[in-house]
């Protein structure tokens, strides 16, 4: 029995090795998206040989190294369609296809219609569903955060926090003393729910072991737009309205390209009608 429960703990331990290995990678495909992956760099990254990496990359993350950042910037792409009034072809240009024909093929393939249609439905979904709230200008000191990585809906992070939050309770960095964030680089209108990447995590300028699943990450210094979510967390969405489709567009401000980030400023217990969660965004400089 004993013998049965170390097998199964190292294999647990091996499969977060192998995912935070992988995620590695991503970020580095998340970091150079405009550039074709190579695959050799993202390998060593990752400590595999070239030889095994596609296949575990496939293994865990669903697509082939290619497909995966095929994806990603065709999901940028169409976040690019709703929230600017860039030419087609610019976009089309910048999210690496040669021709307004082959984007439109290929972002037919992925939204199942012709990139002029989606945003014409985009912005009519958008429309009557703004609320208002009161943005701030605010300029944030750069800090460290632990975070362990998410695949799938936003309404499944429970498991994940829980992992971060075990993970700095034992080194007495506590939710509340320390800042607790959400890292989300996916818009849920673009992105299907089961591939929406999200980093959770704490606050701490503590190391991770190279096995625990977890990564250090900086959260940039620089001004950011912030808004106030008050409510249940299902809700959030109205407040990434009133930031993304009401107030961005009246100010000449530009938006970093980065994940949105969320500040969680009551416990997890805290009712559901009294959640407080800021909203941020930071601005180019």
């Amino acid at each position: 029995m004993l013998d049965v429960a170390r097998r199964m703990a190292r294999h647990a331990s091996t499969e977060i090795d192998y995912r935070a290995r992988i995620a590695r990678a991503q970020r580095a495909i998340e970091a150079r998206l405009d550039a074709p992956p190579v695959p050799a760099e993202l390998a060593e990254l990752a400590g595999f040989s070239l030889h095994h990496f596609h296949r575990v990359f496939r293994g865990v993350v669903g697509e082939s190294v290619e497909e995966h950042a095929r994806r990603l910037r065709l999901e940028r792409a169409a976040r690019r369609l709703r929230a600017s009034e860039l030419p087609v072809v610019q976009i089309a240009l910048e999210a690496g296809y040669g021709s307004h024909e082959a984007f439109t093929r290929a972002f037919r393939d992925l939204f199942g219609m012709p990139p002029s249609r989606y945003r014409g439905e985009s912005s009519l979904r958008a429309v009557g569903s703004i609320q208002e709230r009161a943005v701030e200008l605010r300029d944030i000191a750069p800090f460290d955060v632990v975070v362990r990585r998410h695949v799938g809906s936003c309404s499944m992070l429970d498991e994940a926090f829980g992992h971060v939050f075990a993970w700095a309770g034992a080194r007495g960095v506590v939710p509340g003393a320390a800042r607790v964030v959400g890292l989300y680089h996916d818009d849920p209108e673009v992105t299907a729910r089961d591939r929406l990447r999200s980093d959770v995590g704490i606050e701490t300028s503590l190391a991770p072991g190279p096995a625990s699943g977890l990564e250090r990450r900086t959260i940039p210094g620089g001004r950011y737009a912030v808004a106030l979510h008050v409510g249940p967390y299902h809700t959030i969405g109205s407040t990434y309205l009133a930031l993304l489709g009401r107030w961005a567009p009246t100010t000449r401000a530009e938006l970093a390209p980065e994940p949105v980030i969320e500040h969680y400023l009551t416990p997890q217990d805290t009712p559901p009608d009294q959640h407080r969660t800021e909203v941020w965004i930071r601005l180019r400089s």
